[in-house]
């Protein structure tokens, strides 16, 4: 019995994903992202309720240029859908921003929610990437979180640019993370 016992937790071991923040970018990744290679990374880690937690903070040599990024899942042990709950209370409550000012050009008008949010009046929905994904921020600093499979990614990128280039950037970072851990879930689903 102690022998099905310790099968049944190895079992779940296994079956818990061990890819962390640190994994799911290479020097390659975020050179192609960022125009430079990370000097060094480091990893923190917590769990939060039933959620677990790990966040990546990415040095470059340009430091201006070094990003920031945090992968959540559901925590060993917990319920399912621990962290689509933790998705749904941040932001079910926050509508993106609809505000615009008038005498805009027609460009920006176009862009509508983000121009707002470029003022820092709020979230701003961004399209083509995983199952929901919101952008907080402005020009200056802001974060793309993105919610995949049940689990969510978040990518805060520094450097130059426009809320659109930031955007833009962490949209392809994100998309290399989720790759990666869709990747680390189809084999750890064959075991």
């Amino acid at each position: 019995m102690t022998i099905a016992i310790m099968a049944c937790a190895l079992s779940a071991t296994a079956a818990q994903p061990s890819t962390n923040a640190c994994d799911v970018l290479s020097q390659k990744d975020v050179a192609a992202v960022q125009g430079e290679s990370y000097a060094e990374r480091k990893l923190s880690t917590t769990t939060e309720g039933a959620v677990r937690i790990s966040q990546c903070f990415y040095r470059l040599p340009t430091f201006s240029k070094s990003l920031s990024v945090t992968v959540m899942r559901d925590a060993v042990g917990s319920a399912r859908g621990a962290t689509i709950a933790w998705w749904n209370a941040r932001f079910a409550s926050t509508e993106p921003s609809e505000e615009r000012d008038e005498g805009k050009s027609a460009r920006t008008e176009s862009r509508g929610r983000e121009e707002g949010n470029e003022s820092g009046h709020g979230p701003v929905r961004v399209d083509g990437i995983g199952d929901q994904a919101i952008w907080t921020g402005n020009r200056l600093m802001g974060e793309l979180d993105v919610l995949d499979h049940g689990a969510v990614v978040r990518v805060s990128v520094g450097g130059a640019g426009d809320v659109e280039q930031r955007i833009a950037k962490s949209k392809r970072l994100a998309a290399i993370m989720l790759k990666r851990l869709r990747g680390e879930l189809a084999v750890i689903g064959d075991r």
